[in-house]
């Protein structure tokens, strides 16, 4: 289970003071998740890919 999963555990931390963004970086931070950045930007070349379609 998921730690801020359901919406109640959410909308407790929002009446507290507690802003979107700073509930999302403990939810990412107490789910042990791995942020990846990612460049969208980045001109990709056809056939440079890892993996095939």
């Amino acid at each position: 289970m998921a730690i801020l999963e359901s919406r109640d555990e959410r909308v407790k931390l929002l009446k507290s003071g507690f802003t979107g963004k700073e509930i999302e970086t403990v939810y990412v931070i107490l789910n042990s998740f791995d942020v990846v950045g990612v460049n969208w930007h980045e001109i990709a070349n056809p056939g440079d890919f890892w993996f095939s379609i």
